[in-house]
């Protein structure tokens, strides 16, 4: 079974081995990853299909119609491809990737003959070759990891637009049959007035009730706003009712407050009579206490006095005992002395007597 992408890969296939025949063999144009081609020295070309995406620009494509069928619109893909040429030598390489870059370039419409399988009838009657510029800078990342750091020449190309039909398709009958009804001139003018005289009653009926609903919708307003009106006016009406009985109440309350103020006012000058009543007492009674207190300290003063002269007798009175007591201590001794003269006189007699006996 082919496919669109096998196609294209027959197509480019085809096209450069008959172009260089003299370079490489057919089984030498080989399609898959570059870190999988085994080099030995021969010749080869790989083509690496690394991406393919959605073409932005025939995305919105319209159904087609085909046997009686609407068919849905393909799907329309870009396919990106890198072109690596494998040589024993680096100057083989450059001639090689020189012709396939030239060959590209001639043949950039692919078409007619030049389409292998079924790529005619699935829509791909026409194919570009185009070369994409920034296919270096697309694969950077992609050579990196698949070629293992090991840099080759490589020539980025786009095949577009390449599409894939659609498997979905749903019946969509022709006509095959038209009717035609042909009227006569006058008949159609005069349907032609009668419709234009009953679009024409229907607005002046159509305006008639508009009319009348804006009207009743105007007096409505009107007796909404007299009623507005006649409460405004009675609110008014209390609102003055109201003030002038403020006014009143007001006056009777300043006339109130005037009497409150008058007997405010005698009250506090019977408080201030009372308070220099109370004033005076307590100054008279502060004047008899000072005089109180002035009596008692003369009479303290008198009894100190007393107590003075009292302690003055009292000690009097005691160098009186002393000198008594001194007397009788002298008399005292006086007696112990002529009592110790009368013994010593005793001893003298007694020893006289002794000397007597003798």
């Amino acid at each position: 079974m082919n496919t669109v992408f096998r196609d294209i890969n027959a197509t480019l296939k085809k096209l450069l081995f008959k172009n260089l025949s003299n370079f490489v063999e057919e089984s030498s144009i080989v399609f898959g990853q570059p870190d999988q081609v085994e080099t030995s020295g021969n010749t080869q070309i790989c083509m690496f299909l690394y991406r393919f995406q959605p073409n932005a620009h025939l995305r919105n494509v319209p159904p087609r119609y085909e046997n009686n069928k609407m068919i849905d619109p393909p799907l329309i893909m870009d396919l990106h491809y890198m072109v690596i040429p494998y040589a024993k030598d680096h100057e083989t390489e450059l001639m090689l990737l020189e012709r396939i870059m030239a060959t590209l370039h001639d043949y950039a419409n692919l078409k007619g003959d030049l389409l292998e399988g079924d790529l005619a009838n699935t829509g791909n009657s026409r194919v570009k070759i185009i070369q994409n510029i920034k296919g270096a800078e697309e694969t950077q990342p992609l050579l990196t990891s698949v070629m293992k750091d090991k840099f080759k020449l490589a020539a980025h190309y786009v095949i577009t637009p390449v599409q894939i039909p659609s498997s979905k398709a749903a019946e969509a009958k022709l006509v095959a049959k038209r009717i035609i009804d042909v009227k006569d001139l006058e008949q159609l003018k005069k349907e032609e007035d009668a419709i234009k005289e009953a679009k024409k009653q229907a607005r002046k009926e159509y305006m008639k009730k508009l009319w009348e609903i804006q009207k009743k919708a105007y007096e409505e307003k009107e007796e909404e706003e007299e009623e507005d009106y006649e409460e405004d006016e009675d609110e008014d009406e209390d609102k003055d009712e109201e003030e002038s009985d403020d006014e009143d109440y007001s006056e009777d309350d300043e006339d109130d407050d005037d009497d409150d103020d008058e007997d405010d006012d005698d009250d506090d000058d019977d408080d201030d009579d009372d308070d220099d009543d109370d004033d005076k007492k307590d100054k008279s009674k502060d004047e008899d206490s000072d005089d109180d207190d002035e009596d008692y300290s003369e009479d303290d003063e008198d009894d100190d006095d007393d107590d003075d002269d009292k302690k003055d007798k009292d000690k009097d009175k005691d160098s009186d005992d002393d000198k008594k007591d001194k007397d009788k201590d002298e008399d005292s001794d006086d007696d112990d002395e002529d009592y110790s003269e009368d013994e010593d006189d005793d001893d003298d007699d007694d020893k006289k007597d002794k000397d007597k006996g003798r």
